[in-house]
């Protein structure tokens, strides 16, 4: 009788590799699976990342001088100051932070003429959670493209709160303007009642934001000349609270981990295979997650239908 075992060994092989053929046209990059993939701009340019890693694109990065939108890359638009600024990526407008539509031919939230007049405040808790107080009137605090959503994307014991990343720190020499270190995040600067409440409180050129005076710029560097953790949004200087990109590609990452959405990952068939894995034990579209990061409570404050809740790692606190 002729032996099984060549026939066995080229089922072990297949077996697993159909298996995979399967979850990738299941699990591939179509538009409803296109959460899992994103852009981010840092000094170097800008990049739209998926599963294989992060490439840059066309179109000028935020900062850079510009005539009109298309000039710049997708994510950004043109700003009054002639100068491409960062606004978000989108596909529908519900992509988009308020005071933004969404153009889907550039894929690119961009200033609405259309918004509600703004309510006036003294102090950030008049806004309540995920606004600002922007010389004396509530708007909605600027959220990065692509924000965070997990404390894993905000590096090493970073935390992720309404969409901003906390970063870690040992003093406030390490946080940006309007941050000070507290319980090794920089956080939100406690109101001191004898700041700003309009930028007129404030020296030339400077606006009074969340009770804190914040340099102007048109660059980051014109930032960063003062603080090293500040980048230019919108023609004023910010603490950088982005995404903190762990990989590009999966060299970045240690033997036997993938780089997707810039972040190392740890890649499965089933939840088996996430036992012993640190990621999490969920095996979801290809990679170990975690329950909260298959399943979030929430993405932005606005998630949590209370002006006294943040969303704090993909869930509602206070």
């Amino acid at each position: 009788m002729r032996s099984m075992r060549p026939l066995k060994g080229f089922l072990s092989f297949v077996t697993p590799l159909l298996g995979a053929l399967a979850l990738l046209a299941e699990q591939g990059c179509t538009e409803a699976n296109k959460s899992r993939f994103y852009t981010y701009c840092d000094v170097t340019g800008c990049f739209q990342c998926d599963a294989s890693g992060c490439v840059a694109q066309d179109g000028r990065p935020p900062g850079a001088s510009c005539v009109a939108s298309t000039d710049c890359a997708p994510g950004c638009y043109c700003g009054s100051n002639r100068q491409c600024a960062e606004a978000g990526y989108c596909d529908k407008q519900a992509d988009c932070a308020s005071g933004y539509a969404c153009n889907a031919v550039r894929h690119s939230c961009e200033p609405d003429a259309a918004t509600t007049p703004p309510k006036s405040c003294r102090v950030q808790a008049d806004c309540g959670s995920g606004g600002e107080c922007f010389n004396g009137q509530c708007k909605q605090a600027p959220v990065p493209p692509n924000h965070c959503v997990f404390n894993r994307e905000c590096g090493t014991g970073g935390a992720c709160v309404d969409g901003l990343c906390e970063k870690a720190c040992t003093s406030d020499a390490g946080c940006g303007t309007g941050r000070t270190c507290q319980n090794l995040h920089c956080a939100p600067k406690p109101v001191d009642n004898k700041a700003c409440v309009t930028s007129a409180q404030c020296g030339a050129g400077q606006s009074c934001v969340d009770s804190v005076c914040h340099p102007s710029c048109s660059k980051d560097a014109d930032c960063q000349a003062v603080n090293a953790n500040d980048i230019c949004v919108a023609s004023v200087c910010r603490a950088d609270e982005r995404r903190v990109p762990e990989c590009k590609t999966n060299a970045d990452c240690g033997t036997g981990r993938e780089c997707t959405n810039a972040q190392c990952r740890t890649f499965c068939m089933a939840s088996s295979d996430c036992a012993s894995c640190a990621d999490g034990k969920v095996c979801n579209s290809g990679y170990c997650m975690t329950d909260r990061e298959v399943s979030p409570q929430c993405k932005l404050a606005a998630d949590c239908k209370s002006a006294s809740l943040h969303c704090t790692d993909g869930a509602c606190a206070q």
